[in-house]
């Protein structure tokens, strides 16, 4: 990684929506590149590790939505925990 490509764990995490700690176990657990600077100070990675990394996720999680029912997961709950006689009509079934 170039020095000048690397960004902080807050602004990854800004740049995202995860936790600085979660990224940083990310970085320690090898699923996404990124390296300590100043020992023992900071962990640091690059904008496009973390947002591959998220693409990643949210494409596999929109995959097995898909092959669960075709249908978004907040349907699959409402057919699931909402009586079919309190659903909107294009929910029944």
């Amino acid at each position: 990684m170039k020095k000048k490509e690397l960004i902080s764990l807050k602004q990854a995490a800004e740049l995202t929506g995860y936790n600085q700690d979660y990224i940083g176990q990310l970085i320690r657990s090898g699923k996404i590149n990124g390296q300590k600077i100043y020992t023992k100070v900071t962990w640091v990675t690059t904008a496009e590790e973390i947002l591959a990394y998220k693409n990643k996720v949210e494409g596999i999680t929109d995959k097995i939505d898909r092959a669960i029912s075709g249908k978004p997961m907040v349907s699959r709950f409402i057919r699931l925990f909402v009586p079919a006689n309190r659903r909107q009509d294009n929910l029944r079934n």
